[in-house]
């Protein structure tokens, strides 16, 4: 083979890589703003499509929490309180012996840590267009990096019921000042599903199943909604009623007989 035939195939040979190879590169910049270079809707434009088309309130609001750079900032930092001025966590990222602390810094438009004075405001919003489009809105719920999952190039899963999300039985952190919508109590919803309404048998069946997801430790903890080293399956529940999926699921109830007057009143299954 001559020489420049050699050096063209070669050329075709690197194009061709860089043509196909995952673009999975996820890093942050300036300790300002998150980019991530990972086009989800390349690999999963019927799950994205999906997402568009679900119930406008479901879909609004996860555009509205990706585009809170306050929220995202919370969840990067292992937040589990927030007022205007602080974000207290449970994790102890700078290894001094206490949970970080974090506070507004007006003069840089930034969260700020008390122990060092490390700045971070995380923005999802990466084509700087002043809201989330696309495959933005993807990393909300499956960036690695934003769940204290640090070093991970890759997708991971965390579903609703996570702890700072819309909490399970165990943890429900997030204060409401977080969000518009404050007397919804949206960031408790995993724990109200488990305390005896008409959804509970539901949740519990599920909550006590292991999904394939890996659960690990966000922050060097474990969370709230983990069987093992497995998240549960406590999130179909929400989806049952709030997404496209159907579950297949035997909820055993007692009826009631109307043996007498004395039978307990309840709400029929």
């Amino acid at each position: 083979m001559k020489r420049y035939q050699l050096a063209i195939l070669l050329v075709g040979i690197i194009a061709l890589i860089v043509f196909i190879m995952p673009d999975t590169e996820s890093m942050f910049v300036g300790m300002h703003t998150f980019y991530s270079k990972m086009n989800c809707t390349k690999c999963h434009a019927g799950e994205y499509s999906e997402f568009m088309a679900s119930q406008s309130y479901v879909r609004e609001a996860h555009l509205r929490a990706a585009n809170n750079t306050n929220y995202t900032t919370y969840l990067s930092i292992a937040g589990i309180s927030q007022n205007e001025t602080h974000i207290l966590t449970n994790y102890d990222g700078d290894g001094d012996g206490t949970n970080d602390t974090w506070v507004w810094n007006s003069t840089v438009d930034a969260w700020q840590r008390t122990s060092d004075g490390r700045i971070a405001l995380v923005s999802l919003d990466r084509d700087g267009s002043c809201g989330i489009n696309g495959y933005e809105v993807c990393h909300l719920c499956h960036n690695s990096t934003i769940f204290g999952f640090s070093g991970a190039h890759t997708a991971i899963v965390r579903t609703c019921d996570d702890d700072r999300c819309h909490g399970n039985s165990n943890h429900a952190y997030n204060d409401q000042s977080l969000f518009e919508a404050a007397t919804m109590r949206v960031t408790e919803a995993g724990s109200l599903l488990s305390q005896g309404n008409v959804h509970s048998p539901l949740y519990h069946q599920l909550v006590n199943q292991s999904s394939s997801y890996p659960a690990g430790r966000p922050f060097n903890s474990t969370p709230g909604n983990a069987i093992g080293d497995r998240l549960s399956k406590g999130y179909l529940s929400c989806g049952a009623c709030h997404g496209e999926i159907t579950i297949n699921a035997s909820i055993r109830e007692t009826h009631n007989t109307h043996a007498g007057k004395s039978s307990e009143r309840r709400k029929y299954i």
